[in-house]
């Protein structure tokens, strides 16, 4: 037969290479044939070798000896926390790459999502910590809806259980019953063989048993066949129903075929060509006997190489020249480093001179010092670290350098690091204020500024001139004064009465008044001594009143009448005519215009007058819609000083977000879930682990499904009859029993009509009603008999606080009013979507639910008031 080999490439490494061959040597073994084993023995690593004995199929292979090499570097500096010693190069490229994004408190991330917990999703419905064991499971009825719901409640361990039936039936069955946790096996029925002689001949051929076909014999009843395992076929047709594995000797061709069987095909592959048979052979192909290795060149070589003849079966070996590689890293100094290249990239190179290892990474040495520790007691990073640590003291001193005056004025705080740097500024007390430096009551140093208080007092004083008074402003700590003179003129004399008075005295005079009755004499003899034109005026002198008549008959002295009117002459005007009783009429017209658009105005409306024609002319640009891609300003549709939108503000693609956070795409993206460390089976289900704070696959323990009544739970004690017949349908937990049990269903709240009738109320009169319900209930409608407006308060405070407030105005937050309504015509109740929830404010608690009524029915009326509640609470 032919082997089947790998390729292995001259461009692997030396470690690659040894990896295929070992692999290579299992390919080969497990093809099983010709009772021959290919064996690899492993030696202890020393100088490379690989050899084959063909006869005993036997590879011996020496690994080289790399003991000298470097194999790891562990960082042990104690000084050096964990969390820095766990710093990977990806995490540092990580952290370069976002500090690149900038100032992070400035971005547009999306806010608000917080660590990604498993209940963080959408159709995961659970609240809360779950229990150490606790499983999720999908429902598609849950509380709120198809979702995972956590779930742990199901069979125990301890519920599990295997039944037998007496009764065999056809080819036997294995059931499972979830509530219970009980499997049932039903038995095969017995199957008798035929037996020569006494059965009925015939064949049982065909029975399938571990991939082998078994022929029985129907009348001597042996069983014949191949044997179990891999099958060989020889024959110019191929065998029916192979196996996976089963070989086929085509005769007519002379080659062995192989049955290859995975799930997308089927088909027999040839297992080599059809060269004359070999050592070790059974047909064509090379034989595992004549499989060899030779060693051309046993001198080391480059990177080494392996290379297999075909034809022959031959490996070729040539071993790496592991001279060049370096031994030791110590060089005198950094100078002396080797020259930088990609090939020493990873190598390590320890300077005497300064005690320092640096690793390259193919562009540089320098600039890769491994911070190590260069003592029992301190570290290089410490010394490191001592090159750029700074402390500071802050205190604070007075000031130097000026006059008193100025130094008083001003206090020093200064900044000093302990490198003998420093920075300090001043504080000034400028004018009106005062600076002091102290010690307060937590021995910390306090500078205090205070302002300079000022008194004011003010006083009358006389002046040396007798008709003038001095009114003076003293400040009391200076003493120092400002003045005003108020001083008297025309007559009028400005005396100080005393400290606060000042007086103004006028000089006594005498004057004849001058009357309404004088007012009126004047006005008449003002119009007598007038002239006039078809008017006459005469005046009563007694009564003083003046009469004006026409002197012809147009009874208005021949003076001309105007009526004020409008109109217009078509849907563009309107017009203000001013209408003589004789005579030409006068139009001022008032006129729609058109205010062109200017990219370069304001555009407001504009109002022109035309003196020639008597026209008013009011013009406005018309609406228009703006137009976001119109680029042209002069255009009337132009968005004048429109931002410049991103990507995802056209697109409204999310892909075109910058920034945008990293979504979970799948469970193990949740930072509480952990399928990584254990990777899940089929059939598991995520269970909560309260030591490692996650969910993880776990074996669903539960069965399948677990426990689909609470019949079937652990810790439930339920009575079938009185669950049956429905007076026991509510859970109660009995502390006695440790377990929940069914009682009686009066406990179990409906949704319910509480009702209660008022005394007699007047139209528009307000009356009160008390209702027994409950402490704690949700309201869905009010129902009343007749038109009314209906209150419903927490307690008669409430009600009492609320009597003066009208109807239309809505109640103070936290008033005691739980709901009101205003009903109106027929079917007098109001539904209350979503149901509000009331309770009673009494202490301690009772049933009373008050209300409060308004009877808006038109007449006298006692009103029936019906409460569609739900009891909540006990």
């Amino acid at each position: 037969m032919t082997a089947i080999l790998r390729k292995v490439d001259k461009t692997f490494t030396f470690e690659d290479q040894r990896v295929e061959l070992n692999e290579l040597a299992v390919d080969v073994f497990n093809l099983q044939q010709s009772n021959v084993n290919i064996v690899v023995n492993k030696n202890n690593p020393g100088t490379a070798d690989l050899t084959y004995d063909a006869e005993t199929g036997v590879l011996d292979y020496t690994p080289p000896d790399l003991s000298s090499y470097l194999t790891g570097f562990t960082e042990s500096d104690p000084t050096v926390p964990g969390y820095v010693k766990s710093i990977t190069q990806q995490n540092i490229n990580d952290w370069n790459e976002a500090h690149g994004w900038g100032d992070h408190s400035l971005e547009g991330y999306l806010k608000g999502i917080g660590a990604f917990n498993l209940n963080a999703l959408l159709d995961v419905k659970y609240t809360g910590t779950p229990s150490d064991g606790n499983v999720i499971r999908w429902s598609d009825v849950g509380a709120t809806g198809a979702g995972w719901y956590l779930d742990s409640t199901f069979v125990s361990l301890t519920s599990f259980d295997v039944v037998t039936s007496n009764t065999p039936n056809a080819g036997g069955a294995l059931n499972y019953d979830q509530q219970t946790g009980i499997f049932e096996f039903t038995p095969a029925e017995q199957y008798d063989l035929p037996i020569a002689g006494v059965t009925a001949a015939g064949t049982l051929g065909g029975v399938k048993v571990d991939g082998t076909t078994i022929t029985i014999d129907a009348t001597t009843g042996v069983i014949s066949g191949a044997a179990q395992g891999t099958q060989v076929t020889t024959d110019d047709t191929p065998p029916a129903n192979p196996n996976d594995g089963d070989l086929w000797w085509k005769s007519n061709e002379g080659q062995l075929k192989i049955w290859y069987q995975d799930v997308n095909s089927a088909a027999w592959i040839d297992t080599g060509g059809s060269r004359g048979t070999g050592t070790g052979g059974s047909g064509g192909g090379i034989g595992l006997g004549d499989l060899s290795v030779v060693k051309p060149n046993p001198t080391a070589t480059g990177s080494g190489d392996v290379t297999y003849d075909s034809s022959n079966g031959q490996f070729t070996y040539t071993p790496p020249d592991l001279s060049s590689l370096t031994i030791s890293w110590q060089y005198a100094d950094i100078g002396s480093f080797p020259v930088v290249s990609f090939q020493n990239a990873g190598d390590l190179a320890y300077s005497l001179a300064n005690e320092a290892l640096y690793y390259s990474d193919g562009n540089s040495w320098t600039t890769n010092r491994i911070v190590t520790t260069n003592s029992g007691t301190s570290s290089d990073f410490q010394t490191l670290l001592s090159n750029y640590q700074l402390s500071y003291t802050l205190t604070t001193e007075d000031h130097s350098g000026g006059s008193t005056t100025q130094n008083d004025a001003r206090k020093v705080i200064k900044l000093a690091d302990n490198e003998g740097n420093t920075n300090t500024f001043v504080l000034h007390a400028s004018t009106g204020l005062t600076i002091g430096k102290a010690q307060n009551q937590w021995n910390k140093d306090e500078i205090t500024l205070t302002g300079i208080v000022y008194d004011y007092a003010i006083s009358a004083e006389e002046d040396a001139a007798p008709n003038d008074t001095i009114f003076k402003l003293t400040e009391t700590v200076s003493g120092d004064t400002d003045e005003i003179k108020f001083a008297g003129a025309g007559g009028i004399s400005i005396e100080r009465t005393d400290a606060s008075t000042i007086t103004f005295r006028a000089p006594t005079q005498t004057v004849t008044q001058y009357t309404d009755d004088m007012a009126k004499d004047a006005a008449a003899t003002s119009l007598l001594n007038g002239s006039h034109t078809n008017v006459q005026v005469t005046y009563d002198s007694v009564n003083r009143v003046v009469n004006l008549n026409a002197s012809n008959n147009n009874n208005g002295g021949g003076s001309v009448t105007y009526d004020l009117q409008g109109g217009n002459t078509n849907s563009n005007n309107a017009t203000i005519n001013l209408v003589p009783s004789s005579g030409v009429t006068d139009t001022i017209e008032i006129a729609a215009g058109n205010n062109p658009f200017d990219s370069t105005s304001n555009n407001t409306t504009t109002i022109d007058w035309d003196a020639n024609d008597s026209k008013i002319t009011i013009g406005t640009t018309a609406p228009i819609q703006p137009d976001w891609s119109q680029t042209d300003n002069t255009k009337l549709d132009f968005i004048k000083a429109k931002p410049t939108l991103s990507t995802v503000a056209e697109s409204g693609d999310y892909d075109d977000l910058s920034n945008k956070p990293n979504i979970p795409v799948g469970i193990n993206d949740l930072d509480d879930v952990d399928t990584v460390t254990t990777a899940p089976n089929g059939g598991d289900v995520l269970k909560w682990v309260a030591a490692n704070n996650n969910w993880e696959p776990r074996a669903d323990e539960s069965g399948s499904g677990g426990s689909s009544t609470l019949s079937g739970l652990d810790d439930t004690d339920i009575d079938g009859a009185t669950l049956a017949n429905g007076t026991e349908t509510a859970l109660q937990y009995n502390t006695t029993t440790t377990k929940w049990e069914n009682v009686a269903s009066a406990t179990i709240p409906s949704i319910e009509d509480k009702q209660g009738v008022s005394a007699t109320i007047a139209d528009n009169d307000r009356g009160e009603l008390e209702i027994t319900g409950y402490p704690g209930y949700v309201l869905y409608k009010i129902a009343v008999s007749a038109e009314a407006w209906v209150r419903v308060y927490c307690d008669n405070t409430s009600r009492q606080a609320d009597v003066n407030r009208s109807e239309g105005n809505d109640p103070l937050p936290g008033s005691g009013v739980i709901a009101e309504v205003r009903t109106y015509g027929s079917g007098l109740g109001q539904l209350i979507t979503p149901g509000v929830m009331g309770f009673n404010n009494d202490n301690p608690r009772a049933n009373t639910i008050y209300l409060s009524i308004n009877n808006r029915s038109g007449s006298a009326a006692a009103i029936t008031v019906t409460l569609t509640l739900l009891k909540i609470g006990e």
